[in-house]
């Protein structure tokens, strides 16, 4: 979304040129910068053939295994998981469901491997200082 809190494709910074601005701003005024990092949960960017929903994931791609078994979505439609029993779902989640978006399974080293490579993406390319993680009681550390 908007926000950032409904994160998509990872590599993908819509209005860069302004954040690049932004962040140049900063260091000359000696201020370090902080990112805001959402990894319990994801949006896929198409549906997916296996569950008819948005679970499949682009940048980087991720199928359905990416997400946990047991996810469940919000109400109205709390009866319904994001990964399907006819999927191959991840292993089960390891914190607090957040029904809004698939849950990630961190458990999965393709996951692992993944996410400490947006991490230092984050830093080496964009030039971050520093990491807010957000939803952390979604997964275990």
């Amino acid at each position: 979304d908007a926000h950032g809190y409904l994160p998509g494709k990872w590599y993908t910074i819509p209005h860069r040129q302004l954040l690049d601005d932004a962040m140049r701003k900063a260091k000359e005024y000696g201020m370090l910068t902080m990112v805001d990092v959402v990894l319990n949960h994801r949006t896929g960017s198409e549906k997916s053939e296996n569950t008819n929903d948005w679970t499949k994931f682009v940048n980087p791609d991720w199928g359905e295994w990416a997400i946990v078994k047991d996810d469940w979505k919000c109400a109205p439609q709390e009866t319904e998981k994001f990964c399907t029993d006819n999927c191959t779902c991840g292993a089960a989640d390891t914190g607090e469901n957040a029904c809004f978006a698939p849950d990630i399974d961190h458990t999965n080293w393709r996951v692992q491997r993944d996410v400490i490579a947006w991490l230092r993406w984050l830093r080496s390319d964009l030039g971050f200082d520093a990491f807010r993680f957000d939803n952390t009681k979604g997964y275990a550390g």
